[in-house]
């Protein structure tokens, strides 16, 4: 029972955390997409060339040919496609399918639907945010049901319609929790269980491009242990790992919930957080350097930023102030803005 609440918590928080998640990366969503509508239309003209075919076959005839020209031209522009063009693309091929099985796809339309209803949702859940994918879901449902309703009726419609929609639910929450559980495990450094360098990037794009829209301010702070290579050559590296992972735990313990923190490489950590003052930010600095001292002596440099620079140049600066806090051991940790003002203690 516990092993079941557990898989379920993971399953809720994949749903929770990553509504709008990017995906890593559009230009191969663009190519499968592309991919997929190719071949799919290709499997659609040769079932259709098979197929007793009465008038209304002929809107499947131009469907699939015009959506044939469309995946080629798309597979050959996936690098100029934006996110919007390849989710209405993988919803036009939505409507197609739809289309086929309202006029009377064969004799049993449900099979027909899950086979490339199936394709459309593995696509969707590998490659889009999980919200564009859950629009994708729904408007399968809606688009089906508007097929059973409307169209040539199966034997028995429910039967098909519960067949077709359970198969792909289950398909969707699978594909997606595996999406993003490999996505996690990509972005999260494997030792201390918080984001890596590639993760910090990704996470830290979303955050400074909501604050240019505001009037909040970003504090970005880079943080290295103390003498933690005599520790590996002392202690032993077991013990240098231990005092990563507990460091890791420390600055997730001092931080906010909305806060972001990684481990910049080596011995090196890095955090992001929005602020409203000068104030909050030594806040913030003070309760990080007090929890990590629990654990070992750390120097952190940091850099105020209220306009629109850049992450690279926010790191670059806070780097800058590390490096002036390392050459003073009286100094735990200095706070700069992009002037060059400095407060220190």
């Amino acid at each position: 029972m516990k092993k079941l609440q557990l898989r379920v918590s993971k399953i809720y928080r994949w749903l929770w955390d990553s509504p709008t998640e990017s995906p890593l990366s559009n230009i191969s969503a663009a190519r499968w997409v592309g991919a997929l509508s190719a071949t799919g239309s290709a499997v659609g003209l040769l079932i259709t060339i098979s197929l007793d075919t009465p008038s209304l076959f002929v809107i499947d005839y131009v469907a699939n040919a015009l959506f044939l020209f469309a995946g080629l031209l798309i597979l050959i522009r996936a690098p100029q496609m934006t996110l919007t063009g390849t989710n209405a693309a993988l919803a036009c091929g939505t409507l197609i399918v739809s289309l086929q099985i309202a006029t009377g796809y064969g004799k049993d339309p449900s099979l027909l639907a899950v086979l490339f209803y199936v394709w459309i949702v593995l696509l969707a859940f590998s490659f889009f945010s999980t919200l564009d994918a859950l629009g994708h879901l729904a408007l399968i449902i809606l688009l089906y049901s508007a097929a059973l309703i409307f169209g040539d009726k199966p034997a028995s419609p429910l039967g098909d319609w519960l067949l077709t929609i359970s198969t792909l639910i289950v398909t969707s929450v699978s594909a997606g929790y595996l999406n993003f559980s490999i996505k996690k495990l990509s972005i999260t450094d494997a030792m201390t269980g918080i984001l890596n360098r590639k993760g910090w990037e990704f996470a830290t794009s979303r955050e400074v491009s909501r604050v240019h829209r505001s009037s909040e301010m970003l504090l970005v702070g880079l943080m290295d242990l103390n003498e933690f290579k005599s520790i590996n050559d002392t202690l032993g590296h077991d013990e240098g790992d231990h005092i990563l992972i507990q460091t890791a735990e420390a600055i997730q313990k001092s931080i906010r919930a909305i806060d972001i923190a990684a481990r910049w490489g080596g011995d090196e950590f890095a955090i992001l957080a929005i602020v409203d003052s000068k104030d909050q930010a030594e806040q913030i600095i003070e309760r990080l350097i007090k929890e990590v001292e629990k654990v070992t002596k750390l120097r952190c440099g940091a850099v105020l930023s209220a306009g629109r620079q850049s992450m690279h140049s926010m790191i670059e600066v806070a780097d800058q102030a590390l490096y002036r806090a390392k050459l003073d051991k009286n100094t735990k940790w200095i706070l700069t803005d992009l002037s060059g003002k400095v407060n220190e203690l």
